[in-house]
């Protein structure tokens, strides 16, 4: 191919929108003379693309791929499609029988990247677009959970109060508004990658629910720590959230704490016998006013009395 017909396929993919964001990375890597950081690509590749405004008008495209993994017996396939419009953000991955699923709309506004396409950072393993992420980059104890179970994991975004947060499924129902026995969910912060909230079976034969809410937020540097936890008791109807019983437990966090927060002092420690604590000092002299209640048991049923034996 000459000269001139080059020029003319490069003008022809340029002029094409849905073909620029697929050449244009390529065409970035190929101007440096090493491989660029994650933000001078995205640099690079909105102003190849004709900058902020070009971008926030026109950009809407989504793309699949997939490869399989031979070291799994049976070899395994994963498949990732990303769709992305000026608002909205979303990513699917597809592994074996497991799925993930992280929905970014201009809800979440307040956390950009990139800044034209208004999504928050993406986080989604302990090798995956971990970089958009430093602040939180994947530390939590339940990641091996999230191995252990990948036929009914999923994931979602969801809001906790004013907290957008991960809602991840380790075990349980397909269904998300009620939990059966064995049912976990966990609220992860997107901001910090900490827990916001446990959600686990309460009472397998009432169905009520307990939720586990960290409460009380210290920013302790660039992440925050929880002071209190709330346990909360649900009933049945997952949908009313009515409350049934609350009460204030201290609760040791079996978390791999990140580095630049090892040295923090937790206000409310615990220190358990066979879980690892959060705390490294003793305990706070503030205590909770109000007394623990428990959940209270189904009254049983009286059972009929035997009826004597007859004498032969």
């Amino acid at each position: 191919m000459d000269a001139s017909r080059f020029l003319a396929q490069i003008w022809h993919l340029w002029h094409d929108l849905s073909m620029t964001l697929c050449v244009a990375p390529l065409l970035v890597l190929g101007l440096v003379g090493e491989l660029p950081s994650p933000k001078e690509l995205l640099d690079k590749a909105t102003a190849a693309l004709g900058g902020e405004a070009a971008l926030s008008a026109n950009i809407q495209t989504s793309w699949t791929v997939s490869k399989n993994t031979p070291t799994t017996n049976p070899p395994a396939k994963e498949e990732l499609t990303v769709k992305v419009s000026p608002n909205m953000y979303e990513l699917q991955v597809k592994q074996g029988k497991g799925n993930l699923t992280l929905f970014h709309t201009s809800d979440f506004d307040w956390m950009q990247l990139p800044a034209h396409t208004k999504i928050p950072p993406v986080r989604i393993s302990q090798d995956r677009l971990y970089q958009w992420d430093p602040i939180a980059q994947p530390h939590l104890e339940f990641h091996a959970a999230w191995k252990r179970r990948p036929e009914r994991r999923t994931m979602g975004l969801s809001m906790r109060g004013d907290e957008a947060c991960y809602r991840i499924r380790l075990a349980g129902s397909s269904d998300p508004t009620f939990l059966n026995e064995g049912a976990e969910f966990i609220y992860v912060s997107v901001v910090t990658g900490l827990p916001v909230a446990h959600e686990s079976a309460a009472n397998t034969r009432s169905g009520a629910r307990r939720i586990t809410n960290f409460k009380d937020w210290e920013s302790i540097g660039s992440v925050k720590l929880p002071k209190q936890l709330t346990l909360t008791s649900m009933n049945g109807k997952v949908r009313l959230a009515e409350r049934t019983a609350a009460s204030l437990l201290e609760i040791p966090l079996a978390l791999e704490i990140p580095q630049n927060v090892k040295d923090a002092k937790n206000p409310n420690p615990v220190v358990g016998a066979d879980e690892p604590s959060l705390a490294t000092q003793t305990p706070s002299a503030s205590k909770p006013t109000e007394p623990e209640t428990v959940e209270p048991e189904p009254t049983p049923q009286p059972q009929p009395l035997a009826e004597p034996a007859k004498s032969p």
